[in-house]
This record gives structure tokens, sequence and C-alpha cells, in this order.
């Protein structure tokens, strides 16, 4: 894994999704959501915090472990990500869902395998 290519996919998909928030809350006809609006923060700080910790140890990130729980975690993200577009969306249309619970669920059942393989590479 490389430090500078993984710091600036995270920083282009956190922009990416700030300017999609953007160009949706202008065609909304001045209704906002807060999930729409803070969509960019998440992988950006989820992004920033995983890639600190990943480098904190350079001679653990070979490990099938550590790649394992990378991919996790970045599915865990995407799914959080796409949770938050569905909820910013269906609450500026002015109804409700009751299956976007679900992907936040499975964001989180994604998560805690993630944090589980780290902790576990790291002690192994």
């Amino acid at each position: 894994m490389n430090r500078k290519k993984l710091i600036i996919s995270y920083l282009v998909i956190s922009l990416l999704l700030f300017l999609f928030q953007k160009v949706y809350h202008f065609y909304g006809h001045g209704v906002t959501s807060f999930a729409l609006e803070s969509i960019w923060v998440a992988p950006l700080i989820v992004g920033s915090l995983f890639t600190v910790f990943v480098f904190s140890k350079p001679k653990k990130t070979g490990t099938s472990l550590f790649r394992l729980s990378f991919n996790l975690m970045n599915t865990s993200l995407a799914i959080f990500t796409a949770a938050l577009v569905l909820t910013g969306v269906v609450e500026i249309a002015g109804t409700d869902s009751p299956y976007i619970l679900f992907f936040y669920i499975v964001s989180f059942v994604f998560l805690v395998p993630a944090c589980v393989l780290t902790m576990f590479s790291y002690i192994k």
C-alpha cells in the first residue's frame, strides 16, 4: 500500500462527494439534509484515521490480515456513504424508507471485523 496514493484517493473521494452534495442542494430548491451535507466528512475522517492507523507500523501493512482489514474498512465506508446519500435524498424528497437502516447495519457488520482484524494483526 502506497501512503501517498492512499491519502490522495481519500481526499479526491471527499472532494467529489463535497461537489456532489453542493450540486444536489443547488437543484434541491432550497431543501437541505444534514446527511447529505455531511457526506464528504465520512471518507475524510475515517479514511485519514485508518490511514494513520495502518501506517503507524509499516512492517505490518504487507500481511494478508492487514489487507483483509483494509478491504473490509473500505467496504464499510462505501456502504456507509451510500446510506448517507440515500438518507439525504429521501429526506430532501420528503419521504421515509425503512430499508436505509439495513445499510447502516451492514456497514457496522463490516466495520467490526475490520477493527478486530487490525488489532489482531498488531498483536500478532
